[in-house]
């Protein structure tokens, strides 16, 4: 019993109107994709910014905190 060759498509080349479309195509799913990416950072920068306002408020109620300790602790030892 005798196989029957397989044979390949031949691909013919592609023409300058098809590489276009592509290329076209291809950047407008890039110019999407950038989009996303600029409204993601952006969204991602005020929460940082909400981040960095509660750590800075944090910080100067410890800093405050600890004023309030040592003044108390000289009030006790000028006593």
């Amino acid at each position: 019993m005798r196989k029957t060759p397989i044979t390949k498509e031949v691909k013919s080349m592609p023409t300058a109107k098809d590489i276009e479309y592509k290329l076209t195509m291809h950047e407008a799913v890039c110019a999407e994709r950038y989009l996303n990416i600029e409204s993601s950072f952006k969204s991602s920068n005020a929460r940082l910014k909400r981040i960095e306002t509660l750590l800075i408020a944090a910080a100067g109620g410890v800093v405050a905190s600890m004023g309030t300790v040592i003044a108390m602790l000289f009030h006790i030892i000028a006593k």
